[in-house]
């Protein structure tokens, strides 16, 4: 309109204004994501595309009808395009290019596949598990093929993507979504969680729980369990024995997540020595010549005059006191 009238905007005005139209839009986000909840942020780039749109919206609107490059000869600059035409090219380019750079994302498929031995909660056509360093499906790489040299070139990046997540993940096959709903440390921190699933005119809760006991100097024996709302908890996950670091009279004390409980088992070197459950609070147990004296949250291994605190309960920082 302003061309047609035989106008031309403020240049600066309009620098402006394509500059606060660029921000408002978070066209200076550009994002990988490198995990799970993890995205690796290029600010410097992003800050460059916003300033190179503003300068070419001012230069499509902006800019005279004259040859990109004036000073050739005649003949060679008439086939040259407009500053205008080449500005309003350079924008739609640069556009674009922020559009296709989320292409791969939707082409993105759902398998439903789970570790064998992953428990899950059925919710019509929703599924939720716990999972632990599993491929995020949303983000599976690129995958295409094409005909060069008279051969089929075929690529596949799934395999090799990164991005891997833990925790709690919903996902349906029929919808074409996989998220991770609760990150695992995210239910370290609260110890309990909920997850809601549903369509148009439904949905139901799912809720999630974390147990477990920190042995001293190494890590922490844990299970999931999930439960749809008014059935009962399924154990979803559980870790491997975990060993605490501390040694008492050559025995090592040990904590494996079972379906019941918590199992502890005394080695010797490579010997067992025995097993038992953890003994309720403010009681004791003997195990592999050892006696295993619990407390309300802490667990200790006494050999005649020595104690020595090998676990403890794990309360998660949400419910702390």
């Amino acid at each position: 309109m302003l061309h047609r009238r035989g106008e031309r905007p403020n240049p600066l005005s309009l620098w402006v204004a394509a500059l606060l139209f660029a921000v408002s839009e978070n066209l200076w986000a550009l994002y990988t994501p490198v995990g799970a909840s993890e995205y690796a942020l290029f600010r410097a780039v992003g800050l460059s595309a916003v300033l190179l749109f503003a300068a070419l919206v001012v230069s499509a609107v902006a800019a005279s009808d004259r040859p990109l490059v004036s000073d050739l000869p005649r003949l060679r600059a008439e086939g040259l395009p407009s500053r205008r035409r080449a500005a309003r090219l350079g924008v739609t380019v640069l556009l674009a290019g922020l559009a296709l750079s989320a292409v791969p994302f939707g082409f993105a498929s759902v398998s439903g596949e789970v570790p064998e031995d992953a428990e899950t909660v059925e919710v019509r056509d929703y599924t939720v598990t716990y999972v632990e360093g599993v491929p995020n499906q949303y983000v599976p790489g690129v995958e295409f093929s094409f005909e060069a040299f008279g051969r089929s070139v075929e690529l596949d990046t799934r395999e090799t993507s990164n991005v891997l997540s833990s925790g709690v993940v919903v996902f349906s096959e029929r919808r074409g979504i996989w998220i991770e709903a609760v990150p695992k440390g995210r239910l370290a921190f609260l110890g309990n969680a909920e997850m809601w699933v549903g369509g148009i005119g439904w949905r139901e809760r799912v809720l999630a729980a974390r147990q477990g006991w920190s042995l001293q100097g190494n890590g922490t024996a844990y299970k999931v369990y999930l439960r749809r709302d008014g059935e009962r908890r399924r154990l979803a996950y559980r870790t491997d024995r975990v060993t605490a670091a501390p040694t008492v009279a050559g025995r090592n004390v040990s904590i494996r997540p079972t379906a019941e409980g918590f199992g502890l088992r005394v080695d010797r070197g490579n010997r067992t020595l025995g097993r038992a459950p953890i003994p309720d609070p403010y009681n004791e147990t003997r195990v592999g010549g050892l006696t295993l004296n619990r407390t309300d949250r802490t667990l200790y291994a006494v050999r005649n005059d020595t104690r020595v605190q090998v676990a403890q309960r794990e309360v998660p920082r949400a419910q702390r006191d």
